[in-house]
């Protein structure tokens, strides 16, 4: 079953709010195009050199695969031996995992990112298949044991278009009773107006990165505006601008968008802060961590 304006149950849940108003409005992705959309690839393509600089501090990335141990050991039926990483980025998850003894695919839609993390890879002598493409409508050849989608990839599926296309095409990759581990914003977790910035050194460059986020409560998209700096010997030589658009989603509104899917929604987690230890999420926890199994 599909969420649409004729079906009956989905108008009746847009009215009692188990799903808000933004499940029946087209999002900014274009809804037509199974390639990779020129928005999800752009975004991060100034960026990807600097990816690592920044998040290589912020994200606790040995972290994060203990955490997906430890949830592969509580739900998996057994260990999971192939992995997809979606929103592999400059591939940090997927270089650990693969020490982990993990065989590890990583898909995204940003060349410069994909570049980056296969130089990582071969500076590792890891084996890693990084392949540029849409999550919407990838087409990999193969099933895996296990999926996992972090930092708010799954935001980028704005619409139920985008979202059931997605599902869909990961059933297609996914082992019967495969796990799919995602990352989603809560929606009532979300500063609606918000400023922040911060600064890195390499060397003799400097970054310096100032971003403006403002919420739209109509559509439950974050508009975060991002401008970037790079100054050598005291001298701005470089500057670039991106704009993320990223869906917040509240607990009833996964459960239901996974479960008309083909998946059950097993569990979802507060995984914020240092230590890494799964927790019930709070209305107040941005960053849900949600457990799925393919049926």
């Amino acid at each position: 079953m599909v969420l649409s304006e004729e079906n009956p149950l989905s108008d009746k849940l847009v009215s009692s709010g188990s799903l808000v108003a933004p499940f029946a409005v087209g999002g900014g992705l274009n809804r037509q195009s199974r390639q990779v959309d020129w928005h999800m690839s752009t975004i991060y393509s100034m960026f990807g050199k600097f990816y690592d600089l920044i998040y290589g501090e912020l994200v606790d990335y040995e972290g994060d695969c203990d955490m997906l141990n430890g949830i592969f050991r509580k739900f998996a039926d057994k260990k999971p031996a192939t992995l997809l990483d979606i929103g592999c980025g400059t591939g940090s998850h997927a270089l650990i995992l693969t020490k982990r003894r993990f065989e590890v695919t990583g898909i995204d839609t940003s060349r410069p990112m994909l570049e980056e993390a296969e130089r990582k890879a071969d500076e590792e002598k890891a084996k890693i298949r990084f392949e540029l493409q849409d999550m919407r409508s990838m087409d990999l050849g193969t099933t895996f044991d296990a999926a996992i989608s972090l930092s708010g990839t799954f935001g980028y599926l704005k619409d139920i278009k985008d979202m059931e296309s997605f599902l869909h095409a990961l059933r297609t990759h996914l082992n019967q009773k495969g796990l799919f581990v995602f990352e989603f914003w809560n929606t009532g977790a979300v500063k609606t107006d918000h400023k922040d910035w911060l600064t890195r050194k390499k060397g003799d460059s400097t970054l310096i990165r100032l971003s403006h986020s403002v919420f739209d409560p109509q559509t439950n998209v974050l508009n975060i505006a991002m401008k970037y700096f790079v100054i050598e010997n005291s001298k701005v030589t470089s500057n670039f601008e991106e704009l993320h658009r990223v869906r917040t989603f509240t607990i009833p509104e996964i459960r239901y968008m996974v479960e008309e899917n083909e998946f059950e929604l097993l569990t979802t987690l507060r995984v914020e802060g240092p230590k890494k230890r799964p927790e019930r999420p709070t209305k107040d926890t941005l960053r849900i961590l949600a457990v799925a199994k393919a049926r």
